[in-house]
């Protein structure tokens, strides 16, 4: 997959932001819009707790936010494929990258909920695997979340009420 980025922008549609990247491909300019599924695998640059940075063929280097488990497993020169989520702010854009779209739909649930960042997000998908958080959310285990750092009783149980909903 030899893809030189030129341009990047975004759009806005309904409730999703849509971010399109211009490519130079072999056959000349297409244009393709990024919506969390990633069809080109890309070389990891670097890989530390919780940011892997991706190469692109131009040697651009992207760092993108993983779960902890996704950062030691994979190795710098390995190839890796994401689902990204691109958070937007005042001040700063960042990339958060999962391995399939049931970890990047429960970051995106988690998000959602007042008082859970980005950052919180990815420390709970880091410390509860997906199928855990599922069933501490469906059963309103609050006590599964005590051992992410950052969140407490208060929050585990906003966190339970608010995915309930969005899990049906």
């Amino acid at each position: 997959c030899s893809l030189v980025f030129l341009c990047v922008f975004m759009w806005y549609s309904l409730s999703e932001v849509y971010l399109c990247f211009f490519f130079q491909a072999e056959d000349g300019i297409r244009d393709s819009p990024v919506t969390g599924v990633q069809t080109c695998a890309l070389p990891i640059l670097r890989s530390e707790d919780n940011l892997i940075v991706l190469k692109t063929s131009a040697n651009v280097g992207y760092a993108v936010y993983v779960p902890l488990q996704v950062s030691v497993k994979y190795s710098p020169e390995e190839f890796l494929s994401l689902h990204i989520h691109s958070n937007y702010r005042e001040d700063d854009i960042s990339l958060y990258g999962f391995q399939n779209l049931e970890e990047k739909k429960l970051f995106e649930m988690l998000i959602k909920t007042s008082g859970v960042g980005p950052k919180l997000g990815l420390a709970v998908l880091s410390a509860i695997s997906p199928r855990q958080l599922v069933d501490a959310v469906q059963q309103n285990n609050t006590e599964v979340f005590s051992q992410v750092s950052g969140i407490g009783k208060k929050t585990a149980a906003k966190l339970c009420l608010d995915m309930k909903d969005q899990l049906k």
